[in-house]
């Protein structure tokens, strides 16, 4: 609705809510929402937005974006179990970090081995069987060696090396020297 006719209804009645009332605002409103496909988001002025945002020719996009995050939670989760694993205690969270970056990196152009594997993930996701019958998410761990290059397990030691290192440094510089008595 545009700023005049709210502005013009709060004039007249001093409640906006009345034009509910007004049958030429209900069978307008109800127009708007039959074109952008009941995608009514914020009124007139989101008009555009909302065509731009629910454009079909964008929906292959939408598609491999939602295709891409749900491969990349699933990634993700069992990437943390394992890295859990390793036990690395407060170095954990930046390799864990990089870790996901070099996933991302990975999966921009995967292998075709990674391409297939990842589709027949998200079809046993689509067909809901209970986790210990898909075997195709059983199999993520040796998708994440695979995937990884001996330049990312360098780069992940190296950042756990250093986050622990960081860690026993400040430990050590918020120690106050005690003074022993002679």
């Amino acid at each position: 609705m545009d700023d005049q006719t709210l502005a013009e209804q709060l004039a007249k009645t001093g409640n906006m809510m009345d034009l509910a009332r007004d049958e030429n605002w209900v069978r307008e409103s109800a127009q708007i929402e039959t074109e952008c496909g009941g995608r009514i988001e914020a009124g007139l002025d989101m008009k555009a937005y909302a065509q731009a945002k629910y454009d079909d020719s964008l929906a292959p996009v939408r598609q491999a974006l939602r295709r891409q995050m749900r491969i990349q939670s699933i990634l993700f989760v069992e990437l943390e179990r394992w890295m859990m694993e390793w036990d690395i205690g407060i170095a954990f969270e930046a390799t864990y970090t990089e870790a996901r970056e070099r996933v991302r990196t990975h999966l921009k152009q995967p292998a075709p081995e990674l391409a297939a594997w990842a589709e027949a993930v998200l079809v046993e996701a689509d067909s809901t069987p209970p986790l210990s019958a898909q075997p195709a998410r059983a199999q993520t761990r040796a998708q994440l060696l695979a995937m990884m290059t001996d330049e990312d397990w360098e780069t992940l030691a190296q950042i756990a090396a250093s986050a622990a290192s960081a860690s026993v440094l400040s430990v050590a510089k918020a120690e106050q020297p005690v003074s022993v008595a002679a």
